[in-house]
């Protein structure tokens, strides 16, 4: 395809190798890892190169359609890419520079790996955007791994950095999930999922384990294996699918409902103790909540009514409430809410939500608990089994018959 943004000047060369700039400075050339230059050379000669041992989640990045519309639409500087020469087996930079100036496109392909550029080259090579005849490589040589890596996270940490809402979108489309709910399009939902998983095991938090770096990622994994070790948030949604699809077609106006991050936990809780207990009241519930707007009469109010309330309550009565209390006070009137509707029990207008705060730490049912101590027991049946095949293994090479030791 042609590139309709090709300056003249590259235009006329595009079917050349030609050096563009060299423009390493002196202080440069004391590190070890320096600006070669920067060189026009055919497209399919940078997606000749290979990957970087640790480029990042360019498949999940791929499936972003904002990002597609983007590249769809080519600018010139979309042909802006960087390569990482390693210095190896005794190649100076002199020497580098020198094979550059002579071949560029020959010298990239014989010492370069791509630092950036990944999620392009593969829409390029899939041709799911046009492809540009020509690309502009700036080549840096390293002459250590650390200096690759090193290089190559400039470019990952800026390029990566999104805000956990466009993480959640992203992460959803990996997973194939289409939401209408603009609560769940939108993505921010991010801190109530960590939240609903933390409480189904019964503590109250908001953390997941650090990322990994991606140049901290092992070269030889799979892809699916790269992007669960960068988005250590999607092995909880995968398991979190149904709940959140499930609120995401009953809560059909987001205004319509408490949408705080610990009400949203206390949703997701409900509908995932439907799913794991045959159950339907959360789901009928949350229903009743989207389409009613409760009653209160004679100083009472339904459960409806008190859930809906409990923000401007909170507000005008615990204004500096630190962000985890309020996290688990949200979930848990809601759990509170939920009992009274299954009992059709009515809540005082002075009931205080703050006495209800230790409830999202105990509601989730003894069936849970059974299932994770039986779980528990089957693990170390299993751990003590291999302990037996182990000793029994030591003795077989050691050539003794020696009874072992009790478990």
């Amino acid at each position: 395809m042609q590139d309709q943004n090709i300056p003249a000047s590259d235009e006329q060369h595009e079917e050349q190798d030609q050096v563009v700039k060299t423009d390493a400075l002196p202080e440069q050339r004391a590190s070890t890892a320096v600006t070669v230059g920067t060189f026009l050379v055919p497209t399919p000669a940078f997606l000749a190169l290979p990957p970087h041992p640790a480029q990042r989640d360019h498949l999940l990045r791929a499936q972003d359609a904002t990002l597609r519309s983007h590249l769809a639409n080519p600018m010139d500087v979309h042909r802006n890419v960087t390569a990482i020469a390693m210095l190896e087996n005794g190649q100076t930079l002199q020497g580098l520079e020198t094979a550059f100036a002579e071949a560029p496109r020959d010298a990239l392909g014989t010492f370069c790996l791509k630092a950036d550029g990944h999620t392009r080259a593969f829409l390029w090579e899939t041709e799911q955007v046009p492809v540009p005849a020509t690309v502009r490589v700036t080549v840096i040589a390293c002459a250590t791994e650390e200096d690759a890596i090193r290089v190559y996270d400039s470019f990952d940490s800026k390029a990566s950095v999104k805000s956990s809402a466009n993480e959640m979108q992203s992460l959803m489309r990996y997973l194939q999930m289409a939401p209408t709910n603009p609560l769940v399009q939108a993505g921010q939902f991010r801190v109530a999922l960590s939240l609903a998983n933390h409480l189904l095991n019964g503590v109250v938090g908001v953390s997941f384990p650090r990322a990994l770096p991606a140049a901290r990622i092992a070269a030889d994994v799979s892809d699916a294996e790269r992007i669960e070790a960068m988005h250590p948030i999607l092995p909880v949604l995968r398991a979190w699918m149904g709940p959140v699809m499930a609120l995401d077609g009953i809560l059909a106006d987001k205004e319509a409902v408490p949408a705080a991050q610990g009400y949203l936990a206390g949703y997701l809780v409900l509908l995932r103790r439907d799913a794991d207990e045959g159950r339907d009241e959360g789901r009928r519930f949350l229903t009743d909540l989207a389409n009613n707007p409760g009653t209160t009469m004679d100083g009472q109010a339904d459960a409806i009514a008190f859930l809906k309330r409990t923000p401007e309550w909170v507000k005008a009565n615990q204004p500096d409430l630190r962000n985890s209390e309020k996290l688990q006070l949200e979930a848990a009137v809601v759990f509170a809410a939920f009992n009274a509707w299954k009992a059709n029990d009515t809540f005082s207008e002075n009931t205080s939500p703050m006495r209800l705060r230790r409830l999202a730490l105990t509601f989730y049912t003894p069936a849970k608990d059974e299932a994770d101590a039986r779980r528990a027991a089957e693990a170390r049946e299993q751990r003590a089994a291999q302990v037996r095949a182990e000793r029994a293994n030591a003795r077989k090479q050691r050539g003794t018959t020696q009874p072992s030791m009790a478990i």
